[in-house]
Parts: C-alpha cells; sequence; structure tokens
C-alpha cells in the first residue's frame, strides 16, 4: 500500500503535513504550509477547522466563550497634525459636548459641564491580583509623559451605549482604541464620527474629514471550565508539555519522504494529534496567578505574534492577542477537545461556592 492511500484517514494536524500527490520532502511541504496557509489567517479555513474538531465528538466540557475587550485601528481621512505640542493649543471643548476630555503630553482640557462623569478608580485595599510588571526598557517620555507618545487622546461619552470611549488620534490621522467589548466594532463608528465632525470644525476646512475603515488587531475572549472544579495545573503542564512535544516528532518524520510507507505508518499513530501551535508554557511566572500557554500565530506584520492562553485554579480561561473570532472559535475548541480526553486528570475537588473569585483580567485590558 502506497503512503498516499494513508492520507484521506490522517487528522488535519498530519495532513497539513503531509502531501500524497508531490514526490517531495514533507518537511518543504510543512514550511510552505506554514507560511502560507496554516498563518494567512483565512476565515474559510478556521471554519472548517472548528468543525473537523467538533466533529470529534468530545464533551463540552467549557463554556461561555465571549469577547472580553478589542483593540482596533482605523484612520481619518484627510487628517494630520504636525505635532501635538502646537496642535493642542487650537483645540478647546464647548461645554455640554460629549467630548469629556483632551489630553496628551503636553496639554490636558477637560469638559467643564459634562453630559457624563467617570468614576474615579477605588483605590487598592488588598493585595490580590497581578503585581506590577517591572519594566527593563523604559522609552523616555515626552513633555509631562502621562499620555502615548505622539497621539492626541480624546474621551468622548457615548449615549446609546453609556459608555465613555478613549480614542488615541496619532499625527498621521490613524486611530487606535482598545474601548470595544463584544465582537461587534461598528458600535465605535458614532464616536469616531463625533470625533471628525469636531475636527473639521476646529480646521475649517471644506474636505470631509471621516473614518475610512475599521480593523481588529487585537481580540481578547473568556471562558471556564463549566463544572466548578479545581484544575491540577502540574498535570495540566506536563499533558501541555507532551502534546507540544508530539510536533518535533512529527517533523522529525516528516524529513523522510512521502513514498516511505513505514513514516506513514507511524504518523498514523498520530491520527488524534492536532496542531495548534503551542509555541511556550509557562507555570509559573510574575505576570500571572496560574499557568501561561502561547501559540504561534505569526502574520505578515509580525512573524512572532503569539496569542496568549491563561488558565487559573479555578477553571477560568483568558485568550489574549487574537486576529479574528474564528481564531479564537479554533482555540477554543480544541482546548475542549483537550480538556475531555484528560478532564479525569487534570480536575480535582469541586469549587466551593463561597470560595472567593480570583481577580482575573486581560492583561491588555485597560
Amino acid at each position: 500500500m502506497t503512503s498516499s492511500a494513508y492520507i484521506k484517514s490522517f487528522a488535519p494536524g498530519i495532513k497539513q503535513k503531509y502531501d500524497g500527490k508531490k514526490k517531495i520532502p514533507i518537511a518543504m511541504l510543512a514550511k510552505i504550509y506554514k507560511n502560507n496557509v496554516y498563518n494567512d489567517r483565512d476565515i474559510s479555513e478556521k471554519k472548517k477547522n472548528i468543525e473537523y474538531l467538533k466533529s470529534l465528538g468530545a464533551k463540552r466540557v467549557l463554556g461561555g466563550i465571549s469577547a472580553s475587550t478589542m483593540t482596533f485601528v482605523s484612520f481619518f481621512e484627510n487628517f494630520s497634525f504636525d505635532n501635538e505640542r502646537e496642535y493642542i493649543k487650537k483645540l478647546y471643548i464647548e461645554p455640554g459636548s460629549n467630548i469629556l476630555k483632551i489630553g496628551c503630553n503636553y496639554g490636558v482640557i477637560e469638559n467643564t459641564n459634562p453630559p457624563f462623569v467617570v468614576e474615579k478608580p477605588k483605590p487598592k485595599t488588598t493585595k490580590r491580583g497581578r503585581p506590577p510588571k517591572e519594566k527593563k526598557h523604559v522609552r523616555k517620555p515626552q513633555g509631562q509623559g502621562g499620555y502615548f507618545n505622539s497621539q492626541i487622546q480624546f474621551e468622548v461619552y457615548e449615549p446609546a451605549l453609556n459608555k465613555v470611549f478613549k480614542i488615541k488620534v496619532f499625527r498621521p490621522g490613524s486611530i487606535q482604541s482598545q474601548g470595544i467589548r463584544g465582537n461587534d466594532m461598528s458600535v465605535i463608528m458614532p464616536t469616531l464620527e463625533y470625533i471628525a465632525k469636531y475636527l473639521e470644525k476646529i480646521e475649517g476646512v471644506k474636505d470631509v474629514i471621516k473614518p475610512v475603515f475599521l480593523q481588529s488587531v487585537m481580540r481578547n475572549y473568556l471562558s471556564y471550565v463549566i463544572e466548578r472544579k479545581y484544575i491540577n495545573l502540574s498535570v495540566l503542564s506536563v499533558l501541555l508539555n507532551e502534546e507540544k512535544n508530539k510536533n518535533k516528532t512529527i517533523d522529525f518524520l516528516c524529513d523522510k519522504y512521502i513514498y516511505d510507507d513505514d513514516v506513514a505508518d507511524m504518523l498514523k499513530s498520530y491520527n488524534d494529534y492536532y496542531d495548534i501551535g503551542i509555541a511556550e508554557i509557562f507555570d509559573d511566572n510574575d505576570q500571572h496567578f496560574g499557568l501561561m500557554v502561547k501559540f504561534n500565530r505569526p502574520i505578515f506584520s509580525n512573524p512572532d505574534k503569539k496569542i496568549t492562553m491563561k488558565i487559573t485554579q479555578k477553571g477560568k480561561i483568558n485568550y489574549d492577542g487574537a486576529n479574528t473570532h474564528e481564531e479564537i472559535l479554533e482555540l477554543f475548541e480544541w482546548f475542549n477537545y483537550f480538556i475531555a480526553k484528560h478532564f479525569n486528570l487534570i480536575t480535582l475537588q469541586d469549587v466551593e461556592e463561597s470560595s472567593s473569585e480570583d481577580h482575573y483580567e486581560s492583561t491588555y485590558d485597560e
């Protein structure tokens, strides 16, 4: 029997490295696949992967997949400024405007009659939560140093959502914000259009200033283990490392040629394997109280990009840094399959209802 006879029965994790049509080294095919298919964020391909993972019939052990925060970028057409030190001097806020504050490193303007008052954060009274990171490289601040460099930030109240968005507008007219919660980016458009109308008035120009596109660059999600049980993070770490090492074994086997039947038989033994791209596993670190796993998700502009998944002992799971909703769903379905397969090994006693909740938040949340 030829190697190609096995191909149709292989799991996608092996198929992506194995092609029965061309007699070239599989390692070369794997490289081509990873660089041009697996990492191109093709949504239709992700949907196929999601359906495959669902078809494995694993018990539903994870629930509550929901978006926590989203970072987006946009661009104001027909707008730019040379220097925020000078441009902030041109700006003002009319009393009653939905713009609550305008600020940069060279000045802050506040609304004297705001339609909404932002509550000041309560001072921290406990030692719970993530300790502050120690900055290794400190960028030289501009001006007072309280804002991002080379931008002006608008804090705008959106009455329809009863929410305040913080919008950073950079010198070329590019826009960035982390304020969206949920999958629908369009909720930010009225706020961007409000700022655009304000800038038109300031500039006094005939050219229409408008946001010309909207793109998410980072999506963060939350889920949890449905059964209220403690997770043995040490065992989970061992199992994840075994899964990571399977990839090395398959890569080694794929250095053979595809017409080698013995290699095909060995690959068949890994038929339950799905290459989700585990890059790093951290058992203990000062950024997060739990297990942290990073997955390779390179993109054209950042070949080293990764998604981070963080798991607490109480079964809360945070996914940080995704590009698309489908990308997260693929990871969610894979982890559900993985947890279900090892459920009895990694779960401990029930979580007491009276126990306090972990302080748990996204690394990127504001």
